[in-house]
C-alpha cells in the first residue's frame, strides 16, 4: 500500500454508466485501487463542489485513454443525502509511479479537496470470460 498525504491528494467523481470491459490494454497494465479521503474543515465541501466539473472532465479524459476503469464518491452513509467525504478510483497503469503522477495532476489536489490518498495494488477478475 502506498500513501500520499495532505496537500497532495486524490480524486472523486461519478461512476461511469458501465465499467470498462477488459481489453488488450488491460493485459499489459497493472490495476490500482485509489482511496482518497477529503479534508474535513468547514470549507472542504465548498472546495470540492467548486472544482468538481474540472475533476470530472479529467476523469472522462483518463477514461478515454484507458487509464481509469471506474471512479466514484465516498459517502458518509448509504442514503440519498449522504455527504461526499472522499473518492474511490480504479486505475490501469504500468506502475505505482504512473498512478502517483496521474493523481498529482488532478484538480482536487491543487484545490485541497483530498487530504489523504491510499494507492493499493489490485487484481480485478473478469467475470464475463467464459460465463455461461
Amino acid at each position: 500500500m502506498f500513501y500520499l498525504r495532505s496537500g497532495a491528494s486524490l480524486l472523486a467523481s461519478h461512476l461511469p454508466p458501465t465499467i470498462r470491459r477488459f481489453s488488450s490494454h488491460s493485459l499489459a497494465c497493472k490495476q490500482y485501487l485509489v482511496i482518497a479521503k477529503d479534508f474535513i474543515d468547514a470549507e472542504a465541501i465548498s472546495r470540492r463542489l467548486a472544482i468538481r466539473e474540472a475533476h470530472l472532465d479529467r476523469c472522462r479524459e483518463l477514461y478515454k485513454q484507458n487509464k481509469v476503469v471506474a471512479v466514484g464518491a465516498l459517502r458518509s452513509d448509504d442514503s440519498d443525502y449522504g455527504k461526499m467525504m472522499g473518492s474511490c478510483h480504479i486505475y490501469e497503469a504500468n506502475d505505482v509511479e504512473e498512478v502517483k503522477r496521474i493523481i498529482s495532476q488532478d484538480p482536487y489536489i491543487d484545490a485541497r479537496v483530498w487530504e489523504d490518498v491510499k494507492i493499493i495494488p489490485l487484481k480485478l477478475v473478469n467475470l464475463s470470460v467464459d460465463a455461461q
